[in-house]
């Protein structure tokens, strides 16, 4: 009789996605064929919560859920294949047969989500609302996202709570990378700065958007060159930070990053040139940062040993 319902599932080639979906597929099918069910289930929804979009998942659980007489769980991930599935698939007609076949054997039973599931996706969209999405620690909404998934939950909605985790956590890098009104450059100790580089690589772990992924390449150019600068390892920082430069126009303080280190290595004149550079941004976006580009030019010529030109400046800046 199963022969006749079901098709043996073969192994899914790798198909240029995620590697990890493709791997906990393999996996899952090679346990599904030898007719170890839990094993396969188990990898199944690994699967899922690494594409929680993608149908074929649903559909190979459904089968082993059945095959292990959980009938009506059976039938809710029939439902997400059906729900997530081309309506123009090979198999939509056998599946929905099934589908019925599984839900008639349920006895009417209705699948509940399990308890800690229920309660861990409750903490989590409350920790989403209320904005706390990432504290010292690994804390907030990212560690119940985590929490979640080692309960089992494998659910089409992990799409939705990973865009909302990870433009939570942007905004949370955001806020606390610009600097003040009266600040050059944010005002990060080592800490806040690994902080924000915690923040990026949760971001990065549950975006698959292209859009958020580049930006979060781009923003960690500036994690890491404010890490070399408060590590001493200037050299590194006069390179990062050109690279973060260039990476992030929009973020114009990124170039007192350059501005400092080429300092503390003794590029006086490259440093003197990115001065200059600024000073022609913030002569119209920031004109209450041209004060403290004197200052900082003079004492960068009084570095270079050009006195008088420092004292001229120094003079400037406080008329």
């Amino acid at each position: 009789m199963r022969a006749i319902i079901f098709a043996l599932i073969v192994l899914f080639p790798a198909v240029g996605w995620a590697l990890s979906w493709d791997e906990s597929m393999k996996v899952a099918n090679a346990a599904y064929n030898k007719g170890d069910y839990a094993s396969a289930s188990k990898s199944y929804v690994a699967a899922i919560q690494k594409e929680p979009r993608r149908a074929e998942a649903y559909r190979n659980l459904a089968r082993s859920l059945f095959w292990m007489d959980t009938y009506s769980r059976a039938v809710v991930f029939y439902d997400n294949y059906l729900r997530l599935a081309d309506p123009a698939a090979a198999d939509i007609e056998q599946i929905k047969a099934e589908r019925s076949l599984a839900a008639s054997r349920s006895a009417d039973e209705v699948w509940v989500i399990p308890e800690d599931q229920r309660l861990a996706r409750a903490a989590l969209q409350k920790e989403l609302e209320a904005g706390r999405f990432y504290a010292k620690g690994g804390g907030g909404a990212w560690a119940l996202y985590e929490t979640l998934l080692r309960t089992g939950y494998a659910q089409p909605d992990l799409v939705d709570v990973r865009v909302l985790l990870s433009q939570g956590l942007l905004n949370q890098f955001e806020s606390d990378l610009l600097p003040a009104e009266n600040e050059l450059m944010p005002n990060l100790d080592l800490e806040q700065w690994q902080l924000q580089s915690e923040r990026l690589d949760a971001a990065r772990e549950v975006s698959s958007d292209p859009a958020v992924r580049d930006i979060i390449s781009r923003r960690a150019a500036i994690v890491e060159t404010g890490i070399a600068l408060l590590t001493n390892q200037a050299d590194d920082a006069a390179k990062l930070a050109a690279v973060a430069r260039t990476k992030n126009p929009d973020l114009k303080f990124v170039a007192w990053y350059e501005i400092v280190a080429l300092t503390e290595i003794e590029s006086y004149q490259p440093a003197l040139e990115a001065v200059n550079a600024y000073a022609r941004v913030a002569q119209d976006s920031r004109p209450g940062h041209l004060p403290y580009i004197k200052v900082v030019r003079a004492m960068i010529l009084q570095r270079m040993g050009r006195a008088t030109d420092a004292a001229e400046l120094f003079q400037a800046a406080l008329r």
